[in-house]
């Protein structure tokens, strides 16, 4: 025979069992934080940022542990209205090729010739869709660029929350492909820094 249930032991494992869930749902929110956040070499993006009017903009920057360099500067450009783009570089201020890795770039759809102006060419050798997160499909692109100071590059190209986005980094080996989309993953899955 079971003897009855003590109220009291009863109230105690309940209050036990919310602790315990509590506390496990505290520490999965706090390590995907910790984590799950843009880099810390975008610090002064995020403040030159917030001091211009980008016209309701928004810009999405990736988690550091997707970024494969060791000495990366980023500076931020307006080309015009509605374009942003972060360039990316071996040395701080750097605007010379032999510094540049690559970029991010935004627009609105207003402007979004120039971001679909880099893939709409006759040099892009291939067009692959990509689902980067929650649904959001992309394309990535093998530029064959036979410039002077430029070889072949891969871009990736998606459009999220009336934007569309662009990375541009060197190189379409697999692993530069699956860098280049594990970056669009990583922006795409963060919040937009917002002025």
């Amino acid at each position: 025979m079971t003897s009855p249930l003590n109220p009291i032991r009863a109230i105690s494992s309940v209050r036990s069992k919310a602790v315990v869930f509590a506390y496990v749902l505290l520490v999965a929110v706090l390590s995907k934080a910790a984590l799950a956040a843009p880099s810390p070499v975008f610090s002064s993006i995020y403040r030159e940022f917030r001091t211009r009017d980008h016209r309701g903009m928004v810009m999405r920057l990736p988690e550091d542990s997707v970024l494969p360099w060791s000495n990366l500067y980023a500076s931020l450009s307006d080309y015009q209205i509605g374009y942003i783009r972060v360039n990316l570089t071996t040395q701080p201020n750097c605007l010379a090729r032999v510094c540049e890795i690559g970029y991010f770039a935004t627009s609105t759809k207003e402007q979004a010739s120039l971001v679909r102006g880099v893939v709409n060419r006759p040099d892009v050798i291939e067009n692959s869709p990509i689902t980067l997160s929650d649904g959001i499909v992309g394309t990535y692109h093998h530029v064959n660029h036979r410039g002077v100071s430029a070889g072949p590059f891969s871009v990736v190209m998606w459009e999220q929350g009336g934007q569309y986005y662009l990375i541009s980094l060197p190189g379409t080996s697999p692993t530069a492909r699956q860098q280049i989309i594990d970056i669009a993953t990583s922006m795409a899955s963060e919040e937009p820094v917002i002025p």
